[in-house]
């Protein structure tokens, strides 16, 4: 999102959090479908790409990393988490520095 867009959801009255939650009330109920998958394909990929080539990872570890939160992802799916726990998750990870409310704000 360009910063003409954050300015004319601000005049509409539309915040990011306010997206944000629905996208993920939204997600949940909807579960695992088609499009969620190529989002997660899309997302592993660059982030495989990005640990290979800008911080080295190995094969092995990159597997197991992809693996792990693939685990976890699938783990919504299956209802084993909730809404709540994926929003206290967020919260631990705020309070580490690594929301990506964050690291968004230092693209522009």
């Amino acid at each position: 999102m360009n910063r003409a867009e954050r300015r004319r959801q601000e005049k509409l009255g539309v915040s990011t959090p306010k997206i944000m939650s629905q996208y993920r009330e939204e997600a949940y109920s909807q579960g695992y479908m088609a499009g969620m998958a190529h989002e997660i394909e899309v997302t592993f990929n660059m982030l495989a790409y990005t640990l290979t080539y800008k911080t080295g990872y190995s094969k092995a570890r990159i597997q197991e990393l992809l693996r792990t939160a693939y685990l976890h992802i699938d783990s919504f799916r299956t209802n084993q988490l909730t809404p709540d726990d994926y929003d206290e998750i967020c919260k631990e990870l705020e309070e580490k520095g690594l929301s990506l409310s964050e690291i968004m704000k230092t693209i522009d």
